[in-house]
């Protein structure tokens, strides 16, 4: 049997000098129990505020740790996000290129036509002059057909690349409003199925076969929780009330606690319902 002290807390009153509490657990063959606050003694009460100050720096540098990961995981995000972003203005640029390039190629195509039609006139009114007249007009005919076919050519594969590049501009803002998604999601929010899955099939044995009746309140609510797809927000008192109680019984121990508890990922993450 051992007693050990798990939390100092210190209260400020508005006038007169602040007052410690001492909080103290009893671990009895593997079994924790927490005792009734009690205030510090005289040696307690000498060593509070160092102590007190030594467990809120060492919180401070925990959420530190923690805010650095966030923000480094955010202009990640922001990075991939501008990369999309430049990627799509890039294809704008190549899709308004090709298209003034169509415009350009349907004006020859207009001015050859007309040129074709000037030949033929010009065929007809020589005619008479002589066959050798009509053969170079024809030569110079059979020229101009063949440079109009080469540009209807040109002209229908520019309309094909016009069309992949309006797909994959299609996919490009699916891409991007799929990224905008999967950045905003909040890692101390889990849903309720991914929750389930990190207890192990003794705890939940432990749950559903306890005889206390606040066990048994808090087993329901899981199942009430899991039917409705509800959110776990882990920072929430909803949560950490009933997760200390099932500590305090014995159904989960505190390495556990923190197990279950940890930062969701992007798969287990609340998604609401569409």
């Amino acid at each position: 049997m051992t007693k050990r002290i798990y939390k100092i807390e210190k209260f400020i009153p508005r006038t007169g000098n602040p007052v410690f509490q001492i909080n103290e657990e009893l671990n009895i063959d593997g079994k924790v129990i927490q005792l009734d606050p009690r205030n510090p003694t005289a040696q307690e009460l000498t060593d509070a505020d160092d102590v007190f100050a030594i467990a809120q720096q060492s919180r401070i540098t925990e959420l530190e740790a923690i805010k650095a990961t966030l923000e480094t995981e955010k202009a990640t995000a922001i990075t991939e996000r501008d990369a999309a972003r430049t990627e799509k203005d890039s294809l704008a640029t190549q899709v308004a290129s090709l298209t003034s390039e169509l415009a350009a190629t349907n004006s020859d195509l207009s001015t050859a036509i007309s040129e074709r039609d000037e030949w033929e006139s010009s065929y007809n009114t020589a005619l008479s002059v002589g066959t050798k007249t009509v053969e170079t007009l024809n030569a110079e005919k059979d020229s101009l057909t063949s440079q109009v076919a080469s540009l209807t050519s040109e002209k229908a594969s520019l309309a094909e690349t016009i069309a992949i590049q309006a797909e994959l501009r299609q996919k490009l803002d699916a891409k991007i409003a799929y990224l905008m998604t999967e950045v905003n999601f909040k890692t101390r929010v889990i849903s309720s199925d991914a929750f389930f899955d990190r207890l192990t099939g003794k705890e939940l044995f432990a749950l559903g076969q306890s005889k206390d009746a606040m066990t048994m309140q808090i087993a329901a609510i899981f199942s009430e929780y899991q039917f409705n797809k509800w959110r776990v927000e882990f920072d929430s008192t909803d949560y950490t009330n009933p997760i200390g109680y099932l500590i305090s019984q014995g159904v989960l121990t505190e390495e556990r606690a923190k197990e279950i508890s940890r930062d969701a990922t992007r798969a287990e993450a609340y998604k609401a319902p569409e």
